[in-house]
């Protein structure tokens, strides 16, 4: 009402389900705040993520997107989400030299949040690829003259409805929004939560199977009141170590992929990397036959973000299966990711609908419809093409 212009907009209204508060999630709303920020200026946008479903999320950021295309979406705990854009153009990266401002300094520590990679951690993805993820919900943007939210958010605060989707990409199983997106980043060093955030909880996940395998238990993290993933790691160790006759591979497997799943997507490749490479090349290892051995391949290949090894390995894998489990769906997956990290969206298309089979009924649900979005959406494949 001022009539002024500023450098940052942050919009945190209450819920959209109270009384008129759904107008402040649509598309003209944005599009006025823009005419209130200055050029380059900043749109902060706050979300929940509890009782609601990903059909409303979607049509909220679809309103977004239509005054502000560009974002990056980050979760600062698991049941809300930020979405940070800038006018006329992209949001760009963090500079670093905010972090050390004095008057930042008590919230920061505070929320653990001192550097940058805390910082980044907490990006899911940009709209480079959520935009076409979200568009296959097929939610009409949220209008004053289609008020879709403010229909739905009753219902879904009725039903207790959780959009989980956002945080289960964070948790895949494999590093496929680091490779194909960019905006998450793997954690370097063991630290402590910043928040409980999926991505936060499985980073911790990793340390813990880290320390098991290498004896440094940085940290400890107890799993249903008895086991703990460091046992996981423990276990790891000594397989590729003791070559015991009581194991078989097969039994062995569904362990590598536990560790493979927290491992490699959560910490980064240099972290990650050496416990590969070390079991690649041990002697229990070389003693497998080729058809096995190839699934330490596989692994070692997602652990170095090797595109072109996870594509190759990850489709002869999956070919020689009959049978889907977790080991199947983690080949395919890495597979796919590898083929669109490569700009191979064809390949990657024509895989997914001759491979379907790997995956069970229901499992990997989140990470297929990402993938899928990529693989079908021209822009997309193209924004996903970092690894050639």
């Amino acid at each position: 009402r001022g009539r002024k212009r500023y450098d940052i907009i942050v919009s945190e209204p209450s819920n959209p389900w109270v009384s008129g508060v759904a107008s402040l999630f649509t598309e003209e709303f944005y599009r006025r705040a823009a005419l209130y920020l200055n050029d380059g200026g900043v749109m902060s946008q706050w979300l929940h993520l509890y009782e609601i479903d990903t059909e409303t999320v979607a049509s909220i950021i679809g309103a977004f997107q239509k005054t502000f295309p560009q974002f990056v979406a980050y979760m600062p705990n698991d049941g809300d989400i930020v979405l940070i854009a800038r006018k006329n153009g992209a949001p760009g990266a963090v500079d670093p030299a905010v972090l050390a401002l004095p008057g930042l300094q008590p919230i920061l520590k505070k929320t653990r949040l001192t550097d940058l990679e805390a910082l980044r951690r907490h990006a899911v993805a940009s709209s480079n690829t959520l935009k076409p993820m979200l568009a296959t919900y097929r939610a009409p943007a949220n209008s004053d003259f289609f008020p879709l939210v403010d229909y739905r958010t009753s219902k879904t605060r009725f039903t207790g409805a959780r959009a989980s989707e956002l945080g289960e990409l964070l948790a895949a199983g494999l590093p496929m929004v680091e490779m194909l997106d960019g905006e998450f980043v793997p954690t370097s060093t063991p630290r402590p939560l910043s928040s409980a955030t999926p991505g936060s909880v499985a980073a911790m996940n990793g340390w813990t199977v880290l320390g098991g395998i290498t004896g440094r238990s940085e940290v400890r993290r107890r799993v249903n009141g008895e086991r703990t993933e460091e046992d996981a790691g423990r276990t790891f160790r000594l397989w590729g170590s003791a070559c015991s006759p009581d194991w078989t591979f097969d039994d062995v497997l569904p362990l590598m992929v536990r560790v493979a799943e927290v491992v490699n997507t959560q910490l980064d490749s240099r972290s990650s990397r050496p416990i590969w490479d070390d079991m690649v090349g041990s002697r229990c290892a070389r003693a497998l036959p080729p058809a096995e051995h190839r699934w330490l391949e596989l692994f070692q290949a997602v652990a170095a973000r090797d595109a072109d090894r996870m594509a190759t390995l990850g489709e002869a894998l999956v070919s020689n299966v009959s049978t889907a489990g977790p080991q199947t769906e983690y080949a395919f997956l890495a597979a796919v990711t590898g083929m669109l990290c490569r700009g191979e969206s064809q390949r990657a298309r024509e895989f997914m609908d001759k491979s379907i089979k790997a995956l069970r009924r229901g499992q990997r649900a989140t990470q297929l419809r990402y993938l899928d979005a990529i693989a079908t959406d021209p822009a997309a494949s193209a924004a996903a093409a970092r690894c050639r």
